[in-house]
């Protein structure tokens, strides 16, 4: 992307940017830059948000700069409990009721709670899961999958053409082919990616990607102080989340999850009570012994 540099000074909002695009209001011009430029109308507003001046584009996207107050993110390293059994819980000081979180990529997020006898045993056992599945339904990704595909089909010819070349090729004669078929399906590619329904629905993902996550975790919170009556016992609530390393990215047989973005909301609803720890400590399997560890699992 390039810088299309700073704007006058007397341009302080989208709006005003919009209305001074160069260009009768119904040149072809004009209807380029409107056609990038989002609909606000569709976005819900950002309390605080200002229109930064500065716009960037390289003559096919575009991206509009906007300043807002940023909540302050979860800290650079989160506590972290040890791998040894009979490790210390560095933050058993809170002295709160402890949830465990195991994420995956199926199951996004596996959250419980145990509920115990005085003499140890487990009484009940309070669970909340977030499914891959479930998160691409709520956020609108599948649904948004099939409407594309409508939106697409008026250019499946032109796609067609595209798939038969390359540029990735060591012979000149192919690369030409591939420029020449390029410079003859662009303006029906253009005309079709263009249109500002395409631009709504990025923004309309990304929303409702961060919503589902969040409600998640709202409702999870919401729940789990129901059920240790937190209100009446006044003792907080701090999430013991598995320090499991593997990438979110999509791969044969499963999704593309946010697994930062999981972890980041749970630090927003569990601020300063968040701790890391391994796996074996919620699927009850020793990585020392490699095998089910026995009896009772130990406590946060």
């Amino acid at each position: 992307m390039r810088t299309a540099g700073m704007l006058p000074a007397d341009i302080t909002s989208e709006e005003k940017f919009r209305s001074g695009v160069a260009g009768p209001k119904d040149s072809e011009v004009a209807n380029r830059w409107n056609a990038f430029l989002p609909n606000l109308a569709a976005v819900p507003p950002n309390l605080g948000q200002k229109f930064a001046q500065v716009v960037h584009t390289d003559g096919v996207a575009i991206s509009v700069m906007f300043i807002r107050p940023k909540p302050a993110g979860p800290p650079a390293e989160l506590p972290c409990m040890g791998k040894q059994e009979g490790a210390v819980n560095p933050l058993a000081h809170l002295h709160a009721d402890w949830l465990g979180c195991d994420p995956g990529k199926t199951n996004m997020a596996t959250v419980a709670h145990e509920e115990r006898y005085p003499s140890g045993a487990v009484k009940s056992v309070w669970q909340r899961s977030l499914t891959a599945g479930h998160y691409y339904r709520q956020s609108g990704i599948t649904e948004q999958a099939k409407v594309s595909k409508v939106w697409m089909a008026g250019i499946k010819p032109q796609q067609d053409e595209l798939s038969q070349v390359t540029n990735y090729t060591a012979s000149l004669q192919r690369y030409q082919e591939y420029v020449a078929t390029m410079l003859a399906t662009w303006p029906a590619m253009w005309a079709e990616l263009s249109k500002r329904r395409w631009s709504n629905a990025r923004f309309r993902l990304y929303g409702g990607k961060q919503r589902t996550v969040a409600k998640f975790w709202a409702e999870t919170v919401k729940g789990a102080r129901a059920r240790c009556n937190s209100a009446a016992t006044g003792r907080p609530l701090a999430l013991a989340y598995g320090a499991a390393g593997f990438s979110g990215s999509g791969s044969i047989g499963s999704k593309d999850v946010p697994v930062k973005q999981m972890l980041k909301e749970a630090c927003k609803q569990f601020p300063g009570r968040v701790v890391l720890v391994h796996e074996f400590r919620t699927s009850r399997v020793s990585s020392a012994r490699t095998n089910v560890v026995e009896g009772q699992a130990e406590s946060f």
